[in-house]
């Protein structure tokens, strides 16, 4: 399908049945060999593809163009409030520590308490094509802090020889968190004695206020909810409380719909919004006690591979379309 202003043209229709063939990977095949043909023989070279979460599909799109992957949001949100009615407790299997070797803030024991479904995935199968797991160093939403020494610590570090070199101290933190990282030792050349024998100086400590959240309550005993035991689960929990979901499906909006270019509650970065995308959702199922939630939020739509085909932050652009509703109506 085309655009072109704001009316949507069909291009090109695939029919595609695979009832009778054999072959590994029959689906995501066909449609290689019919977006190629558009692609070689008409030069369809999109900027955007919009799909439902079909990993076939997605395979096809990103084995043919180099474009951003965008999901439909009617689908999605169909896909997702769907999930979060279902009574069903056990869900994707979830791998918290790969979270929380990317985010520091992830609880790496904050996980259900019960099995896994190894066969729970939106799309209808794996995908493991994400990155590799990384640590980010300093927080993008975050702040560098420079602090001098004091003349009189810097004589106290020519006495002292038994702790290790003295150093200048770099405080990189997140909205609420005590702040504690200590770069690496740098001497200092005047103080500096023939033995080099200085001392390392003690870590501080800052707590950098909480920024307002509309999401949050303001109810002490919500806030403060006790946790369940990984051992124990509790016969009366729910996947999902019906007075949660909408204010999920709303903070996934949210995260769909931000873009450097529009101006937020983050970095105007891609790497700044997902991280306040990801502690928002993370903050909001953590203060809940939604363990179930998280797992399959952060496996399905939050992890690396997964939030690339949805958020809108991950291209220098904004597309029109925000649905495929305007080729379903055709």
């Amino acid at each position: 399908m085309a655009e072109h202003d704001n009316a949507g043209f069909p291009l090109s229709y695939c029919l595609l049945s695979t009832a009778m063939a054999l072959h590994i990977h029959k689906r995501r095949n066909a449609l290689n060999a019919w977006a190629k043909h558009l692609r070689e023989t008409y030069d369809v070279t999109p900027k955007f593809a919009h799909t439902d979460k079909d990993m076939a599909e997605i395979g096809m799109i990103r084995d043919t163009w180099e474009l951003k992957l965008q999901l439909c949001w009617w689908h999605m949100k169909d896909a997702i409030k769907k999930r979060l009615a279902k009574a069903k407790l056990s869900t994707s299997p979830y791998n918290a520590e790969r979270a929380h070797g990317e985010f520091w803030f992830i609880d790496k024991f904050f996980r259900p308490p019960g099995n896994a479904d190894p066969g729970e995935h939106e799309g209808g199968e794996r995908d493991d094509s994400e990155t590799a797991n990384r640590r980010q160093k300093d927080g993008p939403n975050g702040i560098t802090i420079r602090i001098a020494l004091p003349l009189s610590m810097k004589q106290n570090a020519h006495c002292s020889d038994s702790e290790g070199p003295s150093s200048t101290t770099i405080l990189s933190g997140q909205p609420n968190t005590h702040i504690s990282h200590i770069s690496d030792p740098i001497p200092i050349p005047e103080m500096m004695p023939t033995s080099a024998q200085t001392v390392r100086l003690p870590r501080i400590k800052l707590l950098l206020p909480k920024p307002l959240d509309e999401t949050s309550d303001a109810s002490p005993a919500k806030a403060n909810a006790v946790k369940t035991d990984e051992c124990d689960i509790d016969e009366q929990r729910t996947f999902c409380p019906l007075d949660l979901r909408d204010r999920i499906i709303s903070l996934i909006e949210g995260h769909f719909c931000a873009h450097p270019l529009i101006p937020g509650y983050s970095a105007p970065t891609p790497t700044g919004i997902r991280e306040w995308a990801v502690k928002q959702m993370y903050e909001f199922c953590s203060q809940h006690d939604l363990r179930e939630v998280w797992a399959y939020l952060w496996e399905n739509w939050y992890r690396p591979g997964r939030w690339e085909i949805w958020a809108r932050s991950c291209h220098p652009e904004i597309p029109v379309l925000k649905t495929t509703m305007m080729l379903e109506s055709q």
